[in-house]
């Protein structure tokens, strides 16, 4: 064993991290590692240069090596723990955390680290608890702050979250990113002048900000402003043309301005990028039936009860199929609508057509009974049920 020597080598890779020439470095903490096995600040070192690569089970590994030398360095719990959570491994590193705060129980780093770990979890409401201990002990970060207003957000907890955004731009009031998600805070309260300010703050400090552009597009929808969505969907389209939720949501505007033909493209792109996505079938549905194209309608419809059955879809179908002169198929989908939406008054009006269309007469007076039962005031209702009653009698 050489300590001097061992020094030596660690001293080089340590000019050789600095230097972003991490493989060097490595060899150099290894040979540190030869002349002394007992070194501690070469094995964090060592790992730290494995993490720099992204090999972070040979990060974790040098960090094991460190910790039984050292159980509490609490430096070290923190290397460890956020090489676990980059590693996905997020149960181990909110532990490493964990210990490393009772070492130093007042580095809110370690907090806002550990909530970033429990987000990652899927623990929201635990995460919340440890961002409001940070920002406790550091009221002034940036990122802290932003951070937080995203978990708040995600809670439902919009004027908290926009009091936090608000805080973090006072701290920088150039930071697009802050005043993109402030405009959709803005957006969700539907405060939408609000959203605009702020959306149009992100777009003039990142040009090219497709996130900003797209929620820009969003508000423009709300307000019914449907020549600035599209202008807006259009730009976020050809910043990211696989943008699937900008695509869907151009359709949803394309056919509110009567463009039939380009909202069904959007959603045949749509589908390209996101083949399991039953709204995008059940929308395409609906236009080709407005175009009288039942086969295709129809096979649409299929599509998306196949991934998500659905009242309205059921219901959609069964008129396709009516449009079709499949009636019986008809009134199993009108059956099926209604075991999801049993006060659906229109289903058993239609079902009860279909089943006169057979020559069911019973059947189609007991629905249009039921039907007149959940919608009393609708005369051509009772116009039906009087014109069958000499037929049951």
């Amino acid at each position: 064993m050489d300590n001097a020597k061992a020094l030596q080598f660690l001293q080089t890779g340590q000019e050789k991290y600095r230097a972003a020439d991490y493989d060097a470095a490595i060899n150099e903490f290894w040979k540190a590692i030869q002349e002394n096995p007992a070194f501690t600040d070469a094995y964090i070192a060592r790992g730290l240069a494995k993490y720099a690569l992204f090999r972070y089970n040979a990060a974790i590994a040098d960090f094991d090596k460190a910790l039984e030398l050292n159980p509490a360095n609490a430096a070290v719990l923190t290397y460890r723990a956020d090489a676990l959570q980059d590693n996905g491994d997020y149960k181990k590193a909110i532990e490493d955390y964990t210990r490393a705060l009772k070492l130093e129980p007042q580095n809110y780093t370690l907090y806002y680290k550990r909530a970033e770990a429990k987000i990652n979890r899927g623990s929201l409401s635990t995460a919340l608890a440890d961002y409001n201990r940070a920002v406790k002990l550091n009221p002034a970060d940036f990122n802290l702050l932003c951070d937080r207003a995203f978990a708040l957000q995600q809670i439902g907890k919009y004027a908290e979250a926009l009091n936090d955004l608000t805080a973090a731009l006072n701290l920088n009031d150039q930071d697009a990113v802050a005043h993109k998600e402030r405009g959709y805070i803005c957006y969700l309260m539907e405060n939408y002048p609000a959203a605009l300010t702020d959306l149009n703050r992100a777009i003039a400090l990142r040009p090219a900000y497709q996130a900003a552009y797209r929620c820009r597009a969003d508000v423009y929808k709300a307000l019914q402003n449907y020549a600035q969505a599209l202008a807006d969907y259009n730009k976020a389209i050809e910043i990211k043309p696989t943008d699937d939720e900008a695509l869907f949501n151009r359709a949803i505007v394309n056919d509110l301005c009567g463009n039939t033909q380009a909202a069904i493209a959007d959603l045949d792109k749509v589908l390209i990028f996101k083949p399991h996505f039953p709204e995008a079938f059940y929308n395409r549905a609906v236009l080709k039936f407005a175009m009288e194209d039942y086969p295709a309608a129809l096979a649409d419809f299929d599509k998306a009860i196949e991934l998500a059955p659905d009242a309205n879809a059921y219901y959609n179908r069964a008129i396709t199929k009516h449009n079709l002169q499949n009636f019986a198929g008809a009134i199993e989908d009108y059956s099926r609508a209604l075991k999801l939406q049993p006060n659906d008054a229109a289903a058993y009006e239609n079902r009860a057509d279909d089943h006169l269309i057979l020559g069911n007469t019973p059947a189609a007076k007991q629905d249009y009974e039921q039907a007149l039962r959940l919608n009393p005031n609708n005369d051509n209702l009772k116009l039906k049920i009087a014109r069958l009653i000499p037929d049951t009698k």
